[in-house]
């Protein structure tokens, strides 16, 4: 089938002011701009199908925001909702949306608010823009490997779990490459999938910056004259890092050497004008951790507020961010209680996946491990499988059910329970089968 593409860049970056996403040690809200972010759209129409790829340079965004996102396409073009990916960055040095995470409430100015009202019109906005401008395209998909990301969890001697910057851990190289072209063979877009926690820069970095997949798309973008959009949608990046970080040199030399591979696969792809596409999406239901009531949770932060008083040391510091970050989590969990959004303990997100001929996407939600995208891959029925994580919604971390035994950061800060894993990857392989022979 003819395949027909539209493309769009709309610039999202918030007013200087607005706290920052990611990293509890941050003790300000942000100061400046290191670079732009923005909300990019893919359109792709088959003549029986019309779906939406976007990417966004945040660190992610939740199910009520996306569901709003979606109603505003539907408004705005002939798109189905169900048709509709939103994939972010994960960058921790975007903005937050609606939670002012963990800096006190006066350091947040009342812009906060109307950012996050305004931000689901721009990204809608940004879908009307590419479906009102589609041309004649070819696209094709290929894939190559960078290791650039490492495994961020080491057991030590004493069984402790650290962040282990040497460390060879289960990691997933790929680096998944969509190439769609103009009839000309000139690049109209290129979607690129690495899984890697965009966190070259600190908690000491105030200005906000895409970190480096925004270095990678930038750079490729001036390549192409800016005649080209290039999109990033991380992958199950939960415990992976950059293996250089800490300043904006690490930015520029990951964001370098993945753009670098990048380049290499587009030069070698080819790409074809008869395309078939199938979009899918399923609600699935993650068992969720035992949480004390909030009552208790608010009297342990109380507790713990008043030892620091008497000893002011970075353990009751931290504790006292992981108290509150609790407290949020128990409320919002009451919310979505009310809003029948948990079931038996279990709380409901969705997946999603994208056939391209015989290629797929499976996009998950929140910050899923490695393991488990490397699982869905090999289980997968189509001869090449990306994985995207962050997508849809966001849910903190999927650790693998083992990683709750070893603890560590990770397991400590997820919603969710163990066996949410296997839930995940039974699921996605189940919908992947099911968008192969759908459609």
């Amino acid at each position: 089938m003819k395949l027909k593409a539209g493309i769009s860049k709309v610039n999202i970056t918030p007013p200087v002011g607005i706290p920052q996403a990611g990293f509890a040690a941050r003790t300000d809200v942000s100061r400046g701009i290191l670079d732009d972010l923005f909300v990019k759209v893919l359109v792709l129409d088959d003549t029986r199908i019309k779906i939406a790829i976007i990417t966004c340079d945040l660190i992610g965004l939740s199910k009520d925001i996306v569901k709003e996102i979606r109603q505003l396409i539907e408004k705005k073009t002939n798109i189905n909702g169900n048709k509709v990916m939103i994939a972010c960055s994960h960058t921790h040095s975007g903005p937050v949306i609606n939670d002012p995470g963990y800096l006190e409430e006066k350091l947040i100015k009342a812009i906060l608010p109307e950012w996050a009202k305004i931000l689901p019109y721009k990204i809608a906005g940004a879908v009307e823009i590419a479906a009102n401008t589609l041309i004649d395209a070819r696209l094709g998909i290929a894939r190559g490997y960078s290791d650039i990301g490492v495994n961020r969890r080491l057991r030590t001697k004493e069984g402790n779990i650290v962040i282990g910057p040497n460390f060879q851990g289960m990691t997933d190289p790929t680096v998944g490459v969509l190439r769609v072209d103009r009839m000309n063979g000139f690049p109209l877009a290129v979607l690129v999938n690495y899984a890697c926690h965009a966190v070259t820069l600190g908690p000491e970095n105030l200005f906000f910056s895409a970190d480096y997949p925004g270095y990678m798309m930038n750079m490729l973008e001036k390549l192409w004259n800016n005649k080209t959009i290039v999109m990033f949608a991380n992958g199950p990046a939960g415990n992976i890092n950059p293996r250089i970080r800490g300043n904006y040199k690490a930015t520029r030399k990951i964001g370098s050497m993945l753009a670098g591979e990048v380049l290499k696969i587009i030069e070698t792809m080819e790409t074809d004008s008869h395309i078939s596409l199938n979009m899918v999406r399923k609600s699935i239901y993650l068992p969720l951790k035992k949480f004390p009531s909030l009552a208790q949770a608010k009297a342990y932060l109380k507790e713990k507020e008043q030892e620091l008083l008497k000893e002011d040391t970075s353990r009751l510091q931290g504790e006292i961010i992981r108290a509150k970050h609790k407290i949020r989590v128990i409320e919002e969990l009451q919310r979505l209680e009310k809003e029948k959004d948990l079931k038996a303990n279990r709380i409901s997100t969705e997946i999603q996946a994208l056939r391209i001929n015989n290629s797929a996407f499976i996009s998950l939600p929140g910050e899923i491990f490695a393991e488990i995208g490397l699982a869905i891959k090999r289980r997968s029925p189509f001869e090449q499988t990306f994985v995207i994580g962050y997508a849809n919604d966001y849910i903190s971390y999927v650790p693998t059910t083992e990683s709750y035994i070893e603890g560590g950061y990770e397991p400590d800060w997820a919603i969710v329970d163990r066996g949410a894993d296997k839930v995940m990857e039974y699921e996605g392989v189940a919908l992947l089968e099911r968008c192969k022979t759908s459609g």
